[in-house]
């Protein structure tokens, strides 16, 4: 069966982004109904009984909530909800819950209806936060779907992750072609500088034309690429943006002293331009006050000596052995230079 989404108000039709409506279809299509999606602010929205139709009010309460007061939700699986995003409307006792994984309730299912509680479409990640969602969902209902939507995500993913990898060989390929036009039009301006303009130019002239040549190889290796990454024990999911490369990790362990500690499952942002120190590490589930790691506090890694190597292999775009690093980084401890004690996760 063919996918189907109807979108039910026009706040949906202006703000719910492609990435997200095209998850909506493929989960249509996965789950063999169409989907109607409803958007409202009002309080305690009756079931709607449509025929082979999965309905799905965002910012809504089920009639037989609880109470009407709002709360805010700082964030959900993981990801930082901002502005009106961070409201949330209020949860009955009669379905199931979606929560996430900190135990937050993100949402309720009853029969055909399912209600997310917060405002999903004014805010970003709206695909990741859909897909993380309606994981959740499907562990609960439909648990032979689940591989299935998990895979699609997965390639959606991959192809992101291909298509900014490829955009970079472009780029420099541009770049390069940019730099040449300059240099040729100033040797017919600059007689004096022809000879320091054709050692520039040569060594120019082979990069570029070695990248045009290997250009489809190295598309091949991107995707190769990829795959390592997938199927590294440590890394659970991987969730690429235009700027930059999110890393979901499983637990993360550290060995110190004959004893073993419990540090926490983390997020690791790699930035694909090398802002914000390059890469950051938010503890999931088991921080310690301000402190993520002994070694990162708010989200800041202490690099130490491999400071210049992480910058290095980001500049170059060599994300695999950087993923590399970066667990054993968090695997590892330095009490001489630690921001907090390991003590504090025993």
């Amino acid at each position: 069966m063919k996918g189907n989404v109807i979108l039910n108000d026009q706040k949906l039709v202006e703000n719910l982004e492609d990435g997200a409506k095209k998850l909506l279809y493929f989960l249509s299509e996965l789950i063999g109904k169409d989907i109607n999606l409803f958007y409202s602010t009002k309080n305690k929205i009756k079931n709607k009984k449509i025929a082979n139709s999965f309905c799905i009010h965002i910012f809504s309460s089920p009639v037989f909530a609880i109470q009407k007061t709002q709360q805010r939700i700082n964030r959900l699986f993981g990801i930082r909800l901002g502005g009106n995003q961070s409201n949330s409307k209020q949860h009955s006792s009669r379905g199931n819950f979606i929560q996430d994984f900190e135990g937050q309730i993100a949402g309720e299912i009853n029969g055909n209806n399912i209600y997310i509680l917060f405002d999903l479409i004014h805010g970003n990640s709206q695909e990741l936060l859909l897909y993380l969602f309606f994981q959740k969902y499907l562990e609960i209902k439909c648990g032979n779907l689940l591989e299935k939507f998990q895979r699609y995500e997965i390639d959606s993913q991959k192809n992101k992750y291909v298509t900014i990898c490829q955009r970079r060989i472009s780029e420099s390929i541009r770049d390069s072609n940019n730099e040449i036009n300059k240099i040729q039009k100033e040797i017919k301006s600059s007689q004096q500088r022809i000879t320091e303009l054709v050692q520039k130019l040569t060594p120019l002239q082979i990069s570029t034309q070695f990248l045009e040549e290997n250009k489809s190889q190295k598309i091949v290796n991107i995707e190769r690429d990829f795959e390592k990454i997938q199927q590294m024990e440590d890394v659970r999911n991987i969730i690429i943006y235009e700027d930059r490369i999110s890393i979901f990790t499983n637990p993360i362990y550290i060995d110190y002293e004959d004893e073993e500690y419990y540090i926490g499952n983390f997020l690791m942002e790699i930035f694909i331009n090398g802002s914000n120190g390059g890469v950051m590490c938010r503890n999931l589930n088991n921080r310690r006050g301000e402190y993520d790691h002994p070694h990162v506090s708010g989200g800041s890694c202490c690099f130490g000596n491999i400071t210049d190597a992480v910058s290095k292999l980001i500049g170059e775009g060599e994300f695999v052995p950087l993923i590399i690093v970066m667990i054993k980084f968090l695997k590892s401890v330095n009490p001489g230079n630690w921001h907090e004690n390991i003590e504090k996760w025993g």
